[in-house]
């Protein structure tokens, strides 16, 4: 199996930007290193991830102490939570495909991973490759149980955790990392694929 991080924003209209990807056949150490590389990396633009959310399960468990030791070595403590595990994908995954459906999910242009991700969601459920799908499927099953997202009062180009309205992004949070991701036009909204 691969292991897939995604990072992703969601802007006051429920709309998803997925900003980042990490896909890779790895051991633990590698694949936590990595999202500890994200979570740094994300800091130093100024708009940090502010949670991680996970699926329950063995490998959850396992990795618990490894996770926790690194983020000590590391220096890079993040909160971190997990959902719970659902044994069929397709159930797991509706939540987002409706989302993505009714294009309400937005990719960004010229990154090496972003043909590779839509390629999987047009093969889903019939492909055995469903990785990217089943992290897709947090995202969805997040949103539509814990999170909604709203304009934070205080914040201008920031994202927020606000224990009742959940994750916050705002509009220029967004705009921000779309202008990184360096999309071809950046004076629109990225194009839907």
């Amino acid at each position: 199996d691969w292991t897939v991080h995604i990072v992703y924003g969601i802007d006051p209209n429920d709309d998803i930007y997925v900003l980042n990807l990490w896909r890779e056949q790895a051991d633990t150490d590698t694949w936590i290193d990595a999202q500890i590389d994200l979570i740094l990396a994300h800091r130093a633009t100024g708009n940090p991830i502010i949670h991680w959310r996970g699926e329950s399960g063995v490998i959850e468990k396992a990795i618990e102490t490894t996770r926790n030791k690194r983020m000590q070595e590391r220096k890079c403590w993040y909160d971190h939570d997990a959902l719970p595990s659902i044994e069929d994908i397709v159930a797991r995954c509706s939540a987002f495909q409706g989302r993505w459906k009714r294009g309400k999910v937005f990719l960004p242009r010229g990154v090496k991973w972003t043909p590779g991700l839509i390629l999987e969601m047009q093969q889903f459920p019939s492909s055995t490759i469903d990785d990217q799908c089943s992290t897709l499927s947090i995202i969805g099953r997040d949103m539509d149980e814990t999170h909604k997202a709203g304009v934070p009062k205080q914040h201008v180009n920031a994202m927020t955790y606000d224990p009742q309205k959940g994750l916050v992004v705002t509009p220029d949070f967004v705009k921000a990392q779309i202008e990184q991701m360096k999309l071809q036009d950046r004076t629109k909204k990225p194009d839907r694929y």
